[in-house]
């Protein structure tokens, strides 16, 4: 699909703005005629250039990681190629697999240098956990004098997987200081020569066992 660019409707906004002009003076129509048709003419040249940019099999490839985790911040790192011989400015409209969001606008702009190469970073946290495929990429291709726009959509594959994050519910999972401390005071002790049955003594149930050793011997010693 072929779209008139934003620079071309300002310009042709602009030619009609000054139309009423040839009501006053009749040449003036035979010079605005004429620059209405070579603007006509510029945008059929440039839109022939961007239909020749093979939208649907850009060369572009996307390194993310395996896998992603809840609320954990990870980077997708996207090379777009350039094959023309000219740079060439793409808008990009990506649909993402359900589990992720974009972390800004969802539009990017890219301005590729002739025959080479450019680099994008996007960092994603996801904010739920589960499963999807998607991956087509919505692109638009501007024409050598930025006057006209290719559309087209082109299926790059991606398959992600968010977990629930493992960190978070593991310290969640442990017991708090206080409630160890509680359970060593409550803790089965054995020693050599006692049941299964027989429990440790706290230090107030030693403090009493004292209390009546201590009462016995000053009895005995009394009598």
């Amino acid at each position: 699909m072929i779209l008139p660019s934003r620079r071309w409707f300002l310009v042709a906004a602009a030619l009609a703005a000054v139309a009423p002009l040839a009501i006053w003076w009749p040449a003036a129509g035979v010079v605005w005629l004429t620059l209405d048709l070579l603007w006509v003419l510029a945008f059929l040249l440039d839109a022939r250039d961007a239909a020749s940019l093979p939208l649907e099999e850009w060369p572009v490839t996307r390194d993310a990681p395996p896998a992603f985790s809840v609320g954990r911040t990870l980077p997708v790192h996207y090379a777009w190629n350039n094959p023309r011989s000219r740079p060439v400015q793409l808008l990009v409209r990506e649909e993402l697999p359900a589990p992720l969001d974009w972390p800004g606008d969802r539009t990017r702009m890219l301005l590729l240098p002739a025959t080479g190469t450019a680099h994008e970073e996007l960092a994603f946290t996801p904010a739920r956990r589960g499963k999807a495929t998607a991956g087509l990429v919505h692109l638009r291709g501007l024409g050598r004098w930025g006057l006209a726009w290719r559309q087209a959509t082109r299926l790059l594959p991606w398959s992600v997987t968010v977990y629930p994050n493992l960190r978070h519910a593991a310290i969640r999972a442990l017991p708090t200081q206080a409630q160890r401390r509680r359970e060593a005071g409550q803790r089965t002790v054995r020693r050599l020569g006692e049941g299964a049955s027989s429990r440790a003594c706290t230090s107030g149930c030693r403090a009493r066992k004292h209390a009546r050793s201590t009462g016995r011997q000053r009895h005995a010693a009394a009598s």
